[in-house]
């Protein structure tokens, strides 16, 4: 993993997710790309977010607009300097990973699809159950346009730590996808473990076969069985009892308007709960 990008404001939950992505960073040698935003009005329509607001991104003066890119490169460039990354404007190698800061004007919706497939991970920070729609603008462009593994940290500070890892396994083609793009991850932590839950109606690989693949890259891993009616809170309990750090899960796999009016684990993973996760979304 060599890049991984992240929108950039001076907002206190960015401080965290920064945080977050520079030191996953640091383990990895990976470059981090910032971008920060100043998108068009009206931005909401395409994206179908629910229970936004069409002003949801409202719009702000030219003046305006370059101070908050001025705060927002001062606290990427501040987050870098204290993880020792060269601020750069090329990326850098796996012996001098470099920190890039970009400017990026025009609608979210449009410009992450375009930022995600450029970069192995994105970091998006969760919204809060009311307001902060510009939270949730980005996050859902980045699930269901990019095609990208993102990380979804909650807005309060957590330990910037990806040491033990849990795996929501359902022999899906997200799940697999997003198990071997995280490879490098999973290599640099201390325990993983597949979370599953009844019998696998999937036509994929089984979390043993998953985990003997692991194994040629050197990466050990166990399962865990679970049972239960409500798979989200159980996945999300098991994983806490586990002391995982986060959660890799594929994203509507059932599709998201069937999860949207009758709910599913990708709906309570986003709204119900503040566990980290990374999601994947094919």
């Amino acid at each position: 993993m060599r890049s991984i990008g992240i929108p950039v404001a001076d907002r206190p939950e960015c401080v965290i997710a920064l945080d977050v992505a520079f030191s996953l960073a640091q383990t990895l040698n990976a470059d981090i790309n910032g971008y920060h935003i100043v998108p068009n009005r009206r931005v909401t329509k395409a994206l179908d977010l629910q229970d936004l607001q069409p002003e949801a991104w409202p719009d702000i003066t030219e003046v305006e607009a370059k101070a908050a890119a001025e705060s927002a490169r001062k606290l990427f460039e501040s987050m870098a300097d204290s993880y020792e990354y060269k601020v750069s404007s090329k990326h850098g190698t796996a012996n001098s990973p470099h920190a890039i800061f970009k400017d990026k004007s025009g609608s979210p919706e449009k410009l992450i699809p375009l930022i995600g497939p450029v970069n192995d991970m994105l970091v998006v920070s969760r919204p809060k159950a009311k307001g902060n729609n510009k939270a949730a603008i980005i996050m859902m462009s980045a699930l269901l346009h990019t095609a990208t593994p993102v990380m979804v940290l909650p807005q309060k500070k957590i330990k910037p730590k990806m040491k033990r890892i849990a795996i929501a396994w359902n022999k899906g083609r997200a799940e697999c996808l997003l198990t071997r793009a995280m490879v490098p991850v999973l290599q640099a932590a201390d325990d993983v473990v597949f979370i599953t839950e009844g019998k696998d109606h999937q036509e994929g690989p089984s979390a043993k076969e998953m985990m003997d693949f692991l194994k040629a890259y050197g990466v050990k891993s166990r399962q865990k069985r679970i049972t239960g009616k409500k798979t989200a809170e159980l996945l999300v309990s098991t994983a806490k009892a586990e002391k995982a750090d986060i959660m890799l899960c594929g994203a509507y796999s059932r599709g998201r308007t069937r999860q949207l009016l009758f709910g599913g684990v990708t709906q309570h993973l986003l709204t119900k709960t503040d566990f980290p996760v990374v999601l994947l979304h094919v």
